[in-house]
């Protein structure tokens, strides 16, 4: 491996299951410049644990009980500035994954990951720079691209006299969601109505929420309810 630093790197797992921990500090004894020195199973552990040891890597699950990834990340990146962190977890969408970085991870990495890729991973980090595998970074391009498109098309129909609307109860909805309001009160699926948008599946069950968000309520049956009850289909 190309190491930035020879010294041995002293490591933490944080992981809800015992199983997974046990078989990633097996794969890490293999590790001539790493040792474990930490095994936790949530994030309220590791709080613990960093009042009495500061570890250089810790490598942690997103998905754990009383402190999450994530927070567990943003207290690291706040008190332990230097601890290089390494997302492992089941997770690989793209708000996970962009949340996981803006928490100041240096890798995100799938538990579908080959050893390779975890030694990828370790050496980037090591060198301090950032990593995010395969498997991972397809869905976060591919987020990041419909995100970046979705405010783009929501930015066109703004600029546009008469695209939006207000109604006489306060609520405003832009063209597009009106389009999409309509397809979903016929009952066609998030599927269906991308296919005839020429949209992405993730893009409409945005407008779907959004609207949701706006209207207050829980459901597509209580949308459309309230779309109908308002008058505004």
């Amino acid at each position: 491996m190309n190491k930035k630093d020879t010294k041995t790197q002293k490591v933490v797992i944080v992981d809800d299951h015992e199983i997974f921990r046990q078989g990633l500090k097996a794969l890490i004894k293999g590790f001539d410049n790493l040792t474990v020195v930490g095994s936790l199973k949530d994030g309220k552990q590791l709080v613990d644990f960093l009042d009495k040891q500061v570890p250089d890597i810790i490598i942690l699950d997103i998905n754990m009980p009383f402190i999450d990834g994530i927070a567990s990340s943003l207290y690291v990146r706040e008190h332990f500035p230097k601890v290089k962190i390494i997302a492992l977890t089941m997770y690989n969408d793209s708000y996970t994954i962009d949340n996981a970085f803006k928490a100041g991870v240096s890798a995100f990495l799938t538990k579908a990951i080959t050893k390779k890729t975890f030694c990828e991973a370790i050496d980037h980090v090591l060198n301090d720079k950032t990593y995010i595998s395969a498997d991972a970074a397809i869905n976060y391009s591919l987020g990041q691209l419909e995100e970046k498109d979705l405010i783009k098309n929501e930015k066109q129909v703004s600029q546009k006299p008469g695209n939006e609307k207000r109604y006489t109860d306060g609520t405003v909805l832009s063209e597009r969601e009106i389009q999409i309001a309509r397809y979903i009160s016929k009952g066609l699926t998030s599927i269906e109505i991308a296919e005839i948008l020429n949209l992405s599946k993730r893009s409409i069950e945005t407008y779907r929420l959004r609207m949701m968000k706006k209207l207050q309520v829980k459901n597509s049956t209580e949308l459309v309810k309230t779309l109908l009850e308002r008058g505004l289909l």
